[in-house]
Formats: structure tokens, sequence, C-alpha cells
């Protein structure tokens, strides 16, 4: 509806992109839910990785065939919007066919794929009796606030790329339409790339017990958030030499996968049970960042010369570093007690197995709930 709506004047585009983000809001906080009941724990780096990731799909086909479609199909611009409407109706018939809530309504996985998954998951479905979400709990976290900074940071370096590269390429680097469409989709590829292969490396530092969900969760956050920053200001530094700097702006994007194993999954370690509502909270606030990055890069290079985009990119590097600086410091990718107490201290019991510390003051307070026959459960 895009190109008709357009036609008719900002006010009525204005509100169909409102419509069209409403909707569009409500896809991470599901595939949270989704993911709690279908990814074993040893595997949830990479399958929530690859789930994530597919947003870099995404943009790499748009990008890409974005520019040949406005070249060389007659028609202009509204054709880049009707193709990929299409294509999103298509998915979606293909989305009600496939996708089951969780592993005990899906009618075609095998028996063997339903025991290997309550085994590793513990369940087969979401669990029926949780109690209220606990919000105050939620609100009062600083790992979940430490997440949300991240995230915050992360955005604005991500909507920073996303809508200005290829305007830096055009006013910069000078690429034609079809040039900017290919070109601006290679630092997604190489994103999609790096994601894939760090969460496999998380997965396993975290399953061999080389490193702890912590420590993967933070050091990936660090080389995600830190690393694009740098690629970026190399990219400004390097002139008008068009091959080095998309070289530099895709070595940034490809560290930039690293946040997929770490900030993009880190609600599923903090609560598997209120993950949707972590992820919903710190997606929707970080996405308020990204609103402001197109506005801040356009009052900051009204002439469009690469001084003007340095200045640009400097600010994306120092929100990004000190956003990262604050998840290493007050982040976790420990279970919190607040998403469910009895899962919670089966899991403190398991760490003092392997002769890691466990929180006595929970253990003393679900040992006695025990005796009186109750649990407490917030």
């Amino acid at each position: 509806m895009t190109p008709y709506v357009a036609y008719m004047g900002s006010g009525p585009l204005t509100i169909l992109r409102i419509v069209e983000g409403l909707g569009e809001g409500t896809t991470f906080p599901a595939l949270c839910t989704l993911l709690a009941q279908w990814a074993p724990p040893e595997e949830k780096g990479k399958l929530s990785t690859l789930v994530f990731a597919g947003v870099q799909i995404g943009n790499i086909f748009s990008n890409f065939l974005s520019g040949f479609i406005i070249q060389y199909i007659p028609g202009g611009w509204p054709n880049v919007f009707y193709f990929f409407g299409i294509t999103s109706l298509i998915w979606f018939v293909l989305w009600c066919i496939f996708v089951y809530n969780d592993p005990n309504s899906h009618p075609f996985i095998s028996d063997m794929e339903r025991d290997y998954l309550k085994q590793s998951i513990g369940s087969l479905e979401r669990k029926k009796d949780l109690a209220p979400t606990p919000w105050k709990s939620i609100l009062t976290s600083w790992p979940v606030w430490a997440l949300i900074i991240v995230e915050a940071g992360h955005d604005w370096g991500g909507f920073t790329i996303i809508s200005d590269l290829p305007k830096y390429m055009s006013d910069v680097l000078h690429f034609s339409i079809t040039e900017n469409g290919l070109l601006s989709s290679i630092p997604y590829i190489a994103q999609w790339v790096t994601s894939i292969l760090a969460s496999i490396l998380a997965d396993r530092l975290i399953s061999k017990r080389i490193m702890s969900v912590t420590a993967v969760r933070k050091v990936y956050a660090i080389i995600g958030t830190v690393g694009p920053g740098m690629g970026v200001m190399c990219a400004s530094f390097v002139g008008c030499d068009k091959m080095i700097a998309t070289l530099c702006f895709t070595l940034g994007m490809a560290l930039m996968g690293f946040c997929y194993p770490s900030i993009r999954i880190n609600s599923l370690d903090l609560s598997p049970n209120y993950a949707p509502t972590i992820m919903a909270l710190v997606n929707g606030i970080g996405c308020l960042s990204g609103m402001a990055t197109p506005y801040v890069a356009g009052i900051l290079t009204p002439n469009r010369t690469v001084l003007e985009w340095r200045l640009v990119f400097w600010i994306m590097m120092i929100v990004m570093t000190a956003s990262s600086v604050v998840y290493g410091l007050f982040g976790s990718g420990e279970l919190q007690p607040w998403d469910d107490l009895e899962q919670y201290y089966l899991k403190e019991k398991e760490k003092a197995k392997r002769g890691l510390p466990m929180d006595e003051r929970l253990s003393i307070i679900y040992s006695k709930s025990i005796e009186d026959g109750k649990l407490i459960n917030n």
C-alpha cells in the first residue's frame, strides 16, 4: 500500500508507517516465546542466532535486489514495495502451515525429537500455572537494564548503518544506484556469516565449560559493539577510496555479528518464562535510539561532506562503546530468581554439584517453602 498512500501526502504515509511498526513490534517477543519452547540450552546460541540473523538475510536481499528493481524494471521505486509486500504475504501462509506453539502441539516432529526436547528443556509446552509478570523485579533488575542500555547502543549503531550507509556511499563514495544496492549488501553478508560462526563457538565454549554464559555474553557484546564503531571510523578516514572504505564497513558489520549470540538472546538467559516481556522492553526502548539516528545524521550532514559524516560516525562509536561498558559491568547470563523459584533452585543445586558457589539464601527460602507446603514464586 505504501506507493499508493505516499502519493496522498506525508500525513497518510506517516499513519501507515505507524501501523506497520505496530505490527512489526510483535515479532521479536513472539520469537522469544517460541525459542523458549524449542531451543535446547546447549543449542540456544546457534538456534536463536539463526532465527534473529534472518534480519540480515532480509537486509542482504533487500539492498541487493532493490537497486536492480529500480534500475531495470519499468515503474521505478514502487515495484520494490510491491515485490517485498507480496513476498511477505507468501511467507505468512507458510508460517501458518509449519509453525506451532510448542513441541507438544506439533504434529510433524518425530518421537525422538520430542523426547530430546523434553529431556533437554524440561517440558514440551509453556508452563500453564505461570505467576503474573513480576514487573517490580524486572524493572529493578540491573541485568535487565544493562541489556536495555547495550541494546540501545547497538540499535544506534545498527540504524545508523542501515539508514545512512547507502547515503554515505552515494554522497562521499559516489556509487551509482545499482552499485550502492550491491555494495550495501556486502556488510550484511559478512555479519550473517560471522553471527552463525560466533554462535557455534559460543555454544561450544559454554557446553565445554571453557567460559561461563555470563562471560560469553559480555565478551561477545563488547566485540559486537566496539568493533562496528571502529570499522565505520576507519572507513571515514580513508577518503574516497571505494574499495578500502567498503572493506572497513564490511569488517565493522562482520564484528556486529557477535551481538546475536549475546545481547539478542540474553533475555532467554535471564528469564525463559518472561523472555517475551523483557525482549519487548529491550527492543522497544532500543528502537527509540534507532529512531533518533536518521534525524541526528540529517542535522549533522547538511553539506554531505566526509568531515560531517565523520562526526556522525564518532558519535556512533562513543554511544556503542559506552553502552558496552555498562553491560560489561552489570550484565548477566544467569537465570534470575524471579523467573521461577523452583527452576532457579534446581539450577543452583546443579551448580553446587559442579563445585560452583550456590545461592545459600535461596536454598533456605526454598527448603522452608517446601516444608510449609507452598512455593514462593515471586
